[in-house]
C-alpha cells in the first residue's frame, strides 16, 4: 500500500510539473511569429549618451535583412539567417566626445523581463548551426566580418557598425528590452537600455 501511495506521489508530481511548463510555454502576454519593434514606432533607436557617445539600433526582420545583406554585395547569406531561428540587430557604437570607450558585445542582453533572459549568439554557435545546415567556410568568414565578437575600443570620432545576434525563442513577452551593459566610457561604466515591442509578423 505504502508503494502504491508513493507511486501515485510521484505520478502527481510529474504532472504538475508538465502543467507548469504547459502554462508557461502558453501564457498570457507572450507573442509568437512576433518582430520587434522600437518602442514608438520608430524605424531605429538612438540614445545619445551624456557621456559622450551613441548608440544606434536596427531590428532586422526578414525584409531588412535581405536589404542589408544586398547593400553589402553579400550572397548566400540572406537564406543562411531565414533559416536560423535568431533575432538580428543591426548596432552602430558613435564615440562623439569621449577620451575612448569600448564596446564589449558579450556584455549585452535581451531580455522581456519574465521569460526571457538570452546573451549574444557567438562566432562559435554560428559555426556550428552553418555547418549543420551545410554552410561553406566562406559564408562564415563572411559573417565573422559582420558581427560583432569582441570588445572594441573607440577614440573620439570613430564608429562601429556591425551585426548584434540573438537566439530567437519561440515565445517572447510583449515588451523585450535590449540592454547594454557595462560600455566604459573613459574608464566609467555605463549602462544602456533599449525598449521595444514585439508585434506579430504580418
Amino acid at each position: 500500500m505504502d508503494g502504491l501511495f508513493t507511486t501515485l506521489s510521484k505520478l502527481a508530481s510529474v504532472i504538475l510539473a508538465c502543467l507548469a511548463v504547459i502554462s508557461i510555454s502558453c501564457a498570457p502576454g507572450q507573442v509568437k511569429k512576433y518582430s520587434l519593434e522600437p518602442e514608438g514606432n520608430r524605424d531605429v533607436y538612438r540614445v545619445v549618451n551624456e557621456k559622450g557617445f551613441q548608440i544606434w539600433v536596427q531590428y532586422l526582420d526578414r525584409e531588412a535583412r535581405d536589404d542589408y545583406f544586398m547593400r553589402e554585395g553579400i550572397r548566400g547569406l540572406a537564406n543562411v539567417f531565414n533559416t536560423l531561428p535568431l533575432n538580428v540587430f543591426l548596432v552602430a557604437v558613435t564615440n562623439i566626445a569621449a577620451e575612448h570607450i569600448i564596446f564589449n558585445p558579450r556584455m549585452t542582453l535581451l531580455a522581456d523581463g519574465k521569460w526571457v533572459r538570452a546573451g549574444p549568439y557567438t562566432y562559435a554557435n554560428l559555426y556550428m548551426d552553418i555547418r549543420a545546415i551545410g554552410g561553406g567556410q566562406h559564408i562564415l568568414k563572411q559573417l565573422q566580418k559582420l558581427t560583432f565578437e569582441r570588445p572594441v575600443t573607440l577614440k573620439k570620432g570613430q564608429r562601429v557598425e556591425k551585426l548584434l545576434l540573438f537566439p530567437r525563442p519561440e515565445t517572447i513577452g510583449k515588451e523585450v528590452y535590449l540592454l547594454f551593459e557595462s560600455i566604459y566610457v573613459n574608464g566609467e561604466s555605463v549602462d544602456v537600455s533599449m525598449k521595444f515591442e514585439a508585434v506579430i509578423d504580418k
